[in-house]
């Protein structure tokens, strides 16, 4: 799905920039591999949990991947990892990556603004060109203070994070 240090695909970054899995569905599909799409139903709020189930056959690697909100071209990833064979419940820490296809402005009108947001305003941009064109580790949005200006539109108290972004638990019946 992806692979730090290299590009991102066309597919990742339409998931990235703008929410869009159907060509990472149809990649992966196409592929052969087994696909389960949007088991949130829509956005997963923070510190909100949604399940689902599949049957991996005989596929050894589990690798997800979601767009972040509110990010430039940040998302949660995991890329083939060795589903366990022992039966048990496993684990794992997900971070945040940037799809290394826009800079980090942390902007409102270089983000996607969903209804439920609020942004600031007239910030002069975090990042003003993108400066890793490669899929890495998101350094997590930083924020300012300043509603009306600053360096980001979006608010230090409620929109800054930092990696590790998620956690996944897998139950190997």
């Amino acid at each position: 799905m992806f692979r730090t240090g290299q590009a991102a695909s066309a597919e990742l970054e339409a998931m990235a920039e703008g929410g869009d899995i159907s060509g990472l569905a149809s990649v992966i599909g196409n592929a052969g591999g087994v696909v389960v799409e949007n088991p949130a139903t829509g956005i997963l709020n923070p510190g909100v949990a949604t399940t689902f189930s599949m049957d991996s056959g005989s596929f050894g690697y589990l690798s997800l991947s979601a767009m972040l909100l509110p990010t430039n071209d940040g998302f949660v990833g995991l890329d083939s990892w060795k589903i366990p064979t022992e039966p048990g419940t496993y684990k794992a820490t997900l971070r945040g990556y940037d799809a290394g296809t826009e800079a980090n402005d942390e902007l409102a009108a270089s983000m996607p603004n969903p209804p439920f947001l609020t942004f600031g305003t007239g910030g002069s941009g975090v990042e003003t060109t993108v400066t890793n064109t490669t899929v890495h580790v998101h350094p997590g949005n930083l924020g300012d203070s300043d509603p009306a200006g600053g360096i980001s539109d979006l608010d230090n108290t409620s929109h800054r994070w930092l990696n590790p972004v998620a956690t996944i638990t897998v139950v190997v019946k």
